[in-house]
């Protein structure tokens, strides 16, 4: 079936029985049908007309909730709007991002958050945007008024050549450039996968990559509409809490496509273990896409034998290229041949060079894998700097042409002129070779890093960089290598330096923890040079820095500054105590020096790569005994002393509290006392909840966590629960610069307290082996509900603080019972009180 636009492709599905399935947890999912999106969305369109917005005009997204982003997304499309989709994110350069977008288009107005605004409008502020500032005002739209679906706006029905989006890529900051996608573009690019993946209506199709990334949004959401089978959806975050549980569900649904980076793939074998596929039938999985980062065969082998026991078919494997610029597909390679491997010189990689192949053992050997043939109805070929065509096996750019070919960047005719060539074929900057009609790529001449699916721009780096004092703008260069051990690229930085090596380590250290703070990026080596080689026009050749440091030029001098580096930061020497070996690979990582043992690793704004990275190096120490939902469940230093010495026994997720709230002077060991709520208060709970299809329970959670996020002044809040099984413990963990508001709060709370497969799930059966926290000023909190919670379990041996709702016939009320030889009395009852008016806010709207 041939669409002229987006708009008909999603309307052709209306009354199809398919749709999204959004999985929030374990136990917990949502299906919208596509006619209920289209319904909703319509909605939605009905509020952006009333405010007055025109065909043609750009709407910036910034919406952290998958759903939510989806409604207001296809609520454009409807509408002839542009939808420009940005990462959300907590650091400096994601608010200044926004800003650099909203100042590149035309008309632009933003759909976000209420929390999320704040934070932007007062960045701009800060910084000085004062025109942006008022422009926000005018033209923001808050998500929270955008809830009511019951009038459908007027659909507009673009032309095939009209703007559907504009792809900005994830790493540009200073100067981002905006790829502009056609209907066209998109719907000829759906239309070759359809054939790539040889779909059939029985197909299912499962991503968790967001849909701010192509791969995301194009792979994972538009391609299944158009093929008309269903498709599910997982948040990135819960796939890096519990990353078994993107395959737990292939499984449960029969999914037979998933995509993700190369990362995805390695979190997902180091996290499983056989027991969690008992029973499995992976008999009709079919395609495991592979892209968006180097390919690794290693990992890839290695997934196809792990779950072979469970019928996986061999060969499932499915290596792909692409680009925002092609929409996102380039080369496929066919359904079922698997990982082709193929093994070069290192030492030839230059352009117009012929690869050498060689054997896996020779010594220069560097490990590529083939991404298949172009896909149907697009050019390819290989150059040199002066679009010469060259033959099979030999090294030049990639370059494309075809109808799911970007035309250029928005608004943005100069950087249009340097990728597109006179006779219409697009420079990808990707460096590579064709081998019998098929492309392996060698690496990126356009010098864009790609860190576990993330785009960084090097410029954009050395720009944060010259602001570090002793480095001038222009005078350090960034460039990404690939590390073969950890299967990603890391980071390395070369910084203009003329004076004596002994004081380089300062200036490196600095280095280190100014992008760790602004960028959440840990880099590898920071070395100094004399000189930093440039072309005779002044470019800096990031490319030939790189291919130097792969082969081994500056490993010496990398030796030396890692030794000053290690003066300043020690290294514990063999034999020291655990606290000291996290402390320095927790700097190491964060970039900080100022870290204490209690200090939550989020105070210094520590990102889900990061806390990826930190378990990478723990796991080299202390292999098998951290995961990464511990560190986001114990984020200090001397929360994970306690977990990896305890080890064989369970330690509870604990909040920091103020150091006041332990000046207790009380003998008896427990004490406790009940809050009842007036009547008031527990009807207009009770109807909140069912309006919200959630308990009374799910809602004093929610305000909880918000109570204690308030308290501690933690970014990340871990509270045990007793909710929903009078033999589980489950710990939900909430982090509040991922949750955009108070319903989305209590979704987050609802779907974590109902999922008893997670990986914070402690057996009643179990908590004989419960140790008290050693931290002085860390307090195990317990919601737990009274119709679950178990009699006579003498649950304060375990727990410091017991909050309990409980129902009886004079009403609502908590019960709050707490270790009084630890805690204060005064200050335990004043968080009592403080829940309720948080409660009383609630039922007055004011929450």
């Amino acid at each position: 079936m041939k669409f002229r636009n987006l708009v008909e492709m999603l309307e052709a599905r209306r009354a199809s029985d398919k749709g999204l399935r959004f999985i929030r947890s374990d136990q917990d999912e949502v299906f919208v049908s596509y006619g209920n999106l289209y319904d909703r969305a319509r909605g939605v369109l009905y509020h952006l007309q009333a405010r007055g917005i025109k065909p043609g005009d750009e709407v910036l997204l910034q919406i952290e909730n998958n759903e939510s982003f989806l409604y207001v997304f296809w609520a454009c499309l409807l509408g002839g709007y542009i939808p420009v989709p940005i990462t959300v994110g907590s650091k400096e350069e994601h608010n200044l991002k926004v800003i650099r977008i909203w100042e590149v288009v035309n008309n632009p107005y933003l759909v976000t958050s209420e929390q999320r605004y704040a934070k932007l409008r007062s960045y701009a502020e800060t910084k000085g945007f004062d025109a942006v500032v008022g422009q926000l005002e005018a033209g923001t739209l808050l998500l929270d008024d955008l809830n009511d679906w019951s009038q459908p706006g007027v659909v507009q029905y673009p032309e095939e050549q009209d703007v559907a989006f504009i792809q900005f890529s994830s790493g540009s900051t200073g100067d981002p450039k905006g790829v502009v996608l056609t209907h066209h573009n998109l719907l000829t690019n759906v239309g070759q996968m359809h054939v790539a993946f040889e779909m059939d209506a029985e197909d299912g199709l499962l991503s968790w990559v967001p849909y701010t990334h192509d791969m995301g949004m194009i792979i994972g959401h538009l391609t299944p509409i158009n093929s008309g089978i269903n498709q599910y959806n997982m948040d990135p975050m819960l796939f890096m809490r519990r990353p078994v549980l993107w395959f737990k569900k292939v499984n449960e649904h029969k999914v037979t496509i998933v995509c993700a980076p190369n990362f995805g793939y390695k979190l997902l074998l180091q996290s499983f273990q056989p027991e969690h596929g008992e029973g499995w039938d992976l008999s009709r999985f079919k395609v495991a896409l592979n892209g968006a980062e180097p390919i690794l065969a290693e990992t890839m082998r290695a997934f196809e034998a792990t779950f072979a026991p469970y019928g996986m078919r061999q060969g499932t494997s499915f290596s792909a290229y692409g680009l925002a610029e092609a929409s996102v597909a380039v080369s496929f390679s066919p359904v079922g041949e698997g990982i082709r491997e193929f093994f070069i010189d290192r030492t030839q990689l230059q352009v117009g060079q012929p690869v050498r192949f060689v054997e896996p053992t020779h010594p220069d050997a560097f490990s590529l894998v083939e991404t298949g043939r172009p896909i149907i109805d697009l050019e390819m070929r290989i150059c040199d700097e002066d679009n010469h065509v060259l033959p099979d096996n030999v090294i030049g750019y990639a370059q494309i042409r075809g109808a799911n070919v970007t035309s250029g960047y928005y608004n943005n005719p100069e950087a249009t002129a340097r990728t597109i060539t006179p006779d219409g074929w697009l420079n990808t900057g990707d460096l590579g070779f064709m081998r019998e009609g098929r492309f392996l790529m060698t690496g990126r001449a356009k010098e864009i890093i790609i860190v576990q699916g993330q785009n960084y721009y090097p410029h954009d780096i050395e720009r944060m960089v010259s602001q570090v004092p002793g480095v001038a703008r222009g005078e350090a260069a960034a460039c990404g290598v690939f590390n073969e051990t950890l299967g990603y690229e890391e980071i390395h930085l070369f910084v203009l330096y003329k004076g004596k090596l002994d004081a380089f380590a300062e200036i490196a250290l600095q280095v280190k923890q100014h992008i760790a703070q602004q960028l959440g990026l840990t880099l590898g080596d920071v070395l100094p040079l004399r000189q930093i080689p440039k072309t005779t026009s002044g470019k800096i050749q990031r490319f030939l820095l790189a291919e130097e440091y792969r082969s081994g030029e500056y490993d010496e001098l990398a030796q030396t500054v890692r030794a000053q580096l290690a003066e300043l930061m020690p290294a514990p020497a063999a034999g020291q105590d655990l606290e000291h070996t996290l402390l320095y690979i927790v700097r190491e990582v964060l970039g900080v020096v100022e870290v204490g043992i209690h200090d939550n690793f989020t105070k210094f704004g520590a990102t889900s790569l990061q806390m990826t990275k930190m378990q990478e190096r723990l796991e080299q120490v202390f292999p098998g005994r951290v995961k990464v939902s511990d560190l986001f469940a114990f984020p200090s230093i001397s929360m994970l002393v306690e977990l990896i010495e305890g080890k064989g026994n369970l330690l509870l997720p604990a909040v920091r509290l103020p150091e006041s709230y332990f000046h207790s002077t009380e003998e008896r060991p427990n004490s406790g006392f009940e809050v009842r709520f007036d009547a008031e208060l527990t009807t207009a709970l009770t109807q909140i909840a069912a309006r919200e299809q959630a308990t009374v329970s799910d809602l004093l959670l929610a305000l909880c966590a918000n109570l204690f996020h308030q308290v501690s002044q933690q970014r990340m809040i871990t509270l045990p629960t007793l909710m929903h099984s009078d033999e589980h413990v489950v710990a939900v963990t909430v982090d509040f610069e991922q949750v955009t508001g108070l319903q989305e709060l209590i979704e987050y709370g609802k779907r974590q307290a109902r999922d008893l497969q997670g990986d914070l799930v402690y057996a009643r059966s179990d908590f004989s082996k419960i140790v008290r926290t050693r931290d002085p000023q860390a307090a195990v909190v317990c919601f737990c509900d009274r119709d679950v919670r178990p009699p006579d379990a003498g649950l304060l041996r375990y727990f410091d603080l017991l909050i309990e709702r409980f129902e009886d016939g004079q009403g609502m009320g908590l019960f709050v019972e707490f270790n009084s030889r630890r805690l204060d009395k005064e200050r335990v009852r004043q968080l009592a009180v403080n829940l309720v008016k948080l409660a009383k806010r609630l039922a007055n709207g004011l929450a």
